[in-house]
């Protein structure tokens, strides 16, 4: 009696796709000025030749990471602008990522992993491994073709600490897109291009945040609000 086999359709890895699936409800975007838009950076100096790859990785695990889960309503997307290629955006969907841990070091190589082949032109992505893409989408880009409810995470803006609801979508249907920059202020032309689209900034609790921290009290705000994950 012959042996029946089943033929395995395996994903080729890295692929090119014609777009990113579709975004999760709740959705952080970091736009990162230093840190490095190639894999040349080292895993032992995050914070120094790495340009600040330590903060973006606080970000990713502060956006995806719960006791013993994985917030499967949210993604991080981390907007490249340092040297090497930029811009690049990493999104990391957190329905789909796999073998994300808590330490900053096996994060970092993920992403390195996830950079080391140039993305391709826009609007394909390049699909870099379980939940991890790679475009050439810039922040014009990407408020120019996401259609989400975009809020600016600004200690000057709206105090959402008494009132939640400020970082709801208006419809309740939306995607939420929660902007913030990395441990430098937004350029001047970046403020500008989030008033254009008429971006909304909120304040979390008034005081100067790291990225990170912002993301926790975030998500501790919409959680409370009724958004749990």
């Amino acid at each position: 009696m012959k042996g029946t086999s089943k033929r395995c359709v395996r994903i080729p890895f890295p692929s090119d796709l014609p777009a990113l699936p579709p975004l999760p409800r709740k959705n952080f975007l970091v736009v990162a000025h230093r840190a490095r838009s190639d894999a040349r950076f080292p895993l032992d100096d995050l914070c120094g030749a790495s340009g600040r790859w330590d903060g973006l990785v606080r970000c990713i695990t502060a956006t995806l990471l719960i006791s013993h889960g994985i917030r499967k309503d949210s993604a991080v997307h981390l907007v490249l602008n340092g040297p090497g290629d930029p811009p690049r955006t990493i999104t990391v969907l957190g329905g789909e990522v796999k073998l994300l841990n808590p330490d900053e070091r096996s994060t970092a190589s993920l992403m390195r992993k996830a950079l080391e082949r140039p993305p391709p032109a826009m609007p394909s992505v390049l699909w870099a491994g379980h939940g991890i893409y790679v475009s050439r989408l810039g922040l014009g880009d990407i408020l120019g073709s996401w259609n989400t409810a975009t809020v600016l995470l600004d200690e000057k803006g709206l105090d959402a600490s008494s009132e939640p609801a400020v970082l709801l979508p208006l419809d309740g249907t939306a995607p939420s897109l929660y902007i913030l920059s990395d441990d430098q202020d937004l350029l001047p032309e970046e403020s500008d291009l989030l008033r254009a689209h008429g971006v909304r900034p909120v304040s979390l609790t008034g005081t100067v945040l790291h990225s990170y921290q912002a993301i926790t009290v975030c998500h501790f705000l919409l959680d409370r609000a009724g958004r749990a994950p």
